[in-house]
């Protein structure tokens, strides 16, 4: 019984054995069968809010490792801009560096989301997006519009102005060759409201907007 166990472990043991070796050989032998596996692309950058006055340049900015034979695509919305090399879009102001993309002489209809964007050959593509916020400085306009206001004594009287800009503009007042804290008033939701109407309240009041 003992005899017959182990010859039945040393069979096993060369089975397994000339497996092992005929797997090896049957590998260096095929070079068919080996596999070489490409390297996808990915966007090294990562979306951001990018700010620029009005008139300003800005570059977009997009790193691609192992592009390869993808096409890379910049897009604002649904419009194409660029693809690969080739600008898409007939626009003087906008260029590429590389894969970044320039836009020049910023105007304020420029502002929004850009996606940078690569197609590979999976159904799902490989996108960041930056968004672009065009700073335009304050301009306020007086409310009514030829900026005169009466009103009785005793009573009270808000003073308004139409601030406009980006980001958007905080307003605070000054009432010239006087202060403000000598007068019954309030600031409300950005207008001065002047109460208890008296002969001091007489002048001439500047509204001021800072962004």
């Amino acid at each position: 019984m003992k005899m017959n166990f182990m010859v039945t472990m040393m069979k096993k043991m060369k089975l397994v054995i000339c497996f092992v070796l005929l797997s090896v050989m049957t590998t260096r032998g095929n070079p068919q069968h080996s596999h070489s596996y490409s390297l996808e692309p990915v966007i090294q950058t990562v979306g951001r809010t990018y700010r620029t006055e009005v008139g300003g340049e800005v570059e977009l900015e997009c790193s691609v490792d192992n592009l390869g034979e993808m096409v890379q695509l910049w897009k604002r919305g649904a419009r194409v801009l660029t693809a690969g090399k080739m600008k898409v879009r007939r626009d003087p102001r906008i260029r590429l560096r590389g894969t970044n993309l320039i836009v020049k002489k910023v105007e304020v209809e420029d502002g929004g989301e850009y996606e940078c964007e690569v197609e590979t050959d999976d159904e799902i593509s490989i996108t960041i997006r930056h968004r672009l916020e065009i700073l335009v400085p304050p301009q306020v306009k007086p409310s009514p519009a030829n900026g005169m206001v009466l009103v009785k004594k005793g009573t009270k009287v808000e003073l308004r102005c139409d601030a406009s800009g980006n980001p958007p503009p905080e307003v605070s007042w000054q009432k010239r060759n006087d202060v403000l804290s000598n007068l019954n008033h309030r600031i409300v939701g950005g207008a001065l409201e002047l109460y208890e109407i008296n002969r001091k309240h007489d002048g001439v009041y500047v509204c001021v907007a800072e962004n």
